[in-house]
């Protein structure tokens, strides 16, 4: 009788399978991770509109009423709270501040800058909204004004919503 034939077959992987799943598992994981990070920034930025956008009424109906925008950077006598006090988890302060009068091609903008403790895809940048328009009603008197707000970042393409353009050569205050 052979022995060979006797010896029960052990069952199992090999080491080189189990090298193949390993590499294979790490490809995957490399090209899921800036998936994952721009995802993951994706959802702060998100925090920083949030912000934004409970602040466009107030900004709106101030510039509507006194045809100023409120300023809520230095001596405050607008309206909306210090700057500083307009923050998330992941946006360290929203500043409104004029920049001339709309109709001269300035106009009201509202900023979130992101804190440094955010994304690294969002760290140093800011969201940005910008007033549009009048709002008022038109010099006959009938109908109301269009306003709308534009929305501008420095963030990157895959981080920031496709609504919301990059403003090149723009570089915020500190």
């Amino acid at each position: 009788m052979d022995c060979r034939k006797l010896r029960p077959r052990q069952a199992g992987f090999s080491l080189i399978e189990l090298m193949i799943v390993v590499a294979i598992i790490g490809i995957l994981a490399s090209l899921a991770m800036p998936q994952y990070r721009a995802y993951v920034a994706r959802a702060q930025f998100a925090e920083g509109l949030y912000l934004l956008g409970g602040l466009k009424v107030s900004v709106l109906e101030t510039y509507v009423l006194s045809s100023q925008c409120p300023d809520n950077t230095g001596e405050n006598d607008s309206a909306l709270p210090p700057a500083a006090t307009i923050n998330g988890k992941y946006v360290e302060r929203v500043v409104a501040q004029s920049m001339g009068q709309i109709s001269d091609g300035g106009g009201c903008f509202l900023r979130a800058y992101f804190r440094e403790d955010a994304s690294p895809l969002l760290r140093g940048k800011f969201v940005e909204l910008e007033l549009s328009g009048t709002g008022k009603q038109s010099e006959g008197g009938s109908g109301g004004g269009a306003a709308s707000w534009d929305c501008y970042s420095n963030a990157r393409e895959n981080v920031r919503p496709k609504a919301c353009r990059y403003r090149w050569g723009y570089t915020p205050e500190p």
